[in-house]
């Protein structure tokens, strides 16, 4: 189908498609856009998954609640091999955490 070639072109970091029977005259859609100046688009994303996703869902009315565009945090660790291996660890025991 058309979704599933135009998926297959699209970036691994990318979100998937999604297809949504819609019709404005019968339901309600609100959309909402969460931005900052000071919070990572990581640390949006916590907080819209930990507090405004729950609260949004536990309206009385609400059918569904989607969040599109989050992001994962992302950690680089800069390791010190000798002084990890001093201590009796290996790359492979931080990756295993």
């Amino acid at each position: 189908d058309a979704v599933g070639r135009v998926a297959n072109q699209m970036p691994d970091t990318a979100d998937p498609p999604r297809i949504v029977k819609a019709d404005a005259n019968s339901d309600a859609v609100m959309r909402l856009a969460v931005t900052s100046d000071t919070m990572s688009i990581q640390d949006m994303t916590v907080v819209v998954q930990d507090q405004i996703e729950d609260e949004l869902a536990a309206v009385p009315g609400v059918a569904d609640v989607q969040v599109y565009g989050d992001r994962d945090k992302i950690f680089r660790i800069d390791v010190d091999q000798n002084k990890l291996a001093s201590l009796g660890f290996t790359v492979a025991d931080l990756r295993a955490v």
